[in-house]
């Protein structure tokens, strides 16, 4: 991700995961928070599948909240704001994502837009719904206690095993 921030031109970085759509008009409506004086922000999530629990997790990440900022909701930075904060940290095997809004939010005001991308339910429904999340929520508190990397790691191939 660094790699490719270094190469594009545009003022602004949209990273999306490549299982995740934006909405139709999400360079409108990145353009329009970058220009309302946000630094960085995401999306709400939305899974693409209507099962209850994923509409109940995907319902909290209206919350402004770091517990529950990932990947999956991408992420849109400032181009100077990413290179002030130093990029993601490359040292990360997971939740670099994470990790990088918790800088980001330190220089700069961060949105949660009220529209969402829609993403993928293949590993819950690969991995079963709850297990997954449960697993996810393991290696979430896991690095919040400092676990290293190479431990979660672990953790999540075990996981997904």
């Amino acid at each position: 991700m660094n790699e490719a921030a270094a190469v594009a031109t545009g003022n602004a970085l949209y990273f999306l995961h490549a299982d995740t759509f934006p909405p139709g008009n999400f360079a409108e409506l990145i353009g329009q928070a970058l220009q309302q004086g946000s630094g960085s922000g995401c999306f709400r999530l939305q899974f693409d599948e209507r099962h209850w629990f994923l509409r109940a997790n995907a319902w909290f990440t209206r919350f402004d909240s770091d517990a529950i900022r990932f990947g999956d909701q991408s992420l849109f930075v400032k181009r100077d704001l990413f290179t002030q904060a130093g990029g993601f940290d490359e040292r990360m095997l997971l939740l670099e994502d994470q990790e990088i809004v918790g800088r980001l939010r330190q220089l700069a005001p961060f949105v949660v837009l009220p529209h969402a991308v829609i993403t993928s339910a293949r590993k819950y429904k690969q991995h079963g719904i709850y297990r997954l999340q449960a697993g996810y929520f393991l290696i979430y508190t896991l690095y919040r206690l400092g676990i290293s990397q190479q431990r979660l790691m672990q953790v999540y191939k075990w996981l997904l095993s």
